[in-house]
């Protein structure tokens, strides 16, 4: 696992041994139990969204979703979630943009809520995107359950 370093944050890469590869930020946990949690869930894809919410459903408190950047900027306005899973390529907003949007609005906050990125696309430079962006992990479909769960516990 190397270390690298950008202006914005540290992040290292990572190549898991599964089907999926990740890059994150330094986790600084909160400390809240995933059986607590509060998510927003930003994904257009039916099947995807059916899938995250069946393999969520009985580990967190709550998920919401938003179908599009604008929709999650909206929701996100009204209601506080401890993480948010963000798909990057979304209709009206993608998932990069509405990331940075949701960093302008925590600006003066001393607590980011956390943002997974998630994509299909990682062979691209979405991942270096996302991550200046704000997001504090990126992660590529497919990807296992465990997989998924342990960053979210990680970042809670």
């Amino acid at each position: 696992m190397a270390d690298y370093s950008n202006s914005k944050q540290k992040y290292y890469w990572e190549d898991n041994s599964g089907p999926s590869i990740v890059a994150k930020t330094l986790s600084r946990g909160r400390g809240i139990p995933i059986q607590q949690a509060n998510i927003l869930l930003v994904e257009d894809n039916p099947v995807n969204l059916k899938t995250m919410e069946l393999g969520l459903r009985s580990k967190v408190k709550s998920i919401r979703n938003a179908e599009n950047g604008i929709e999650a900027l909206e929701m996100f306005k009204r209601q506080h979630f401890d993480l948010i899973l963000m798909d990057i390529q979304l209709p009206l907003m993608n998932g990069i943009e509405t990331s940075r949007e949701i960093r302008k609005m925590e600006r003066n906050e001393a607590v980011k809520t956390p943002i997974i990125a998630i994509t299909a696309n990682f062979f691209s430079n979405a991942k270096e995107q996302a991550l200046q962006a704000g997001v504090n992990a990126f992660l590529s479909k497919p990807f296992t359950r465990n997989t998924l769960i342990e960053i979210i516990e990680e970042f809670l």
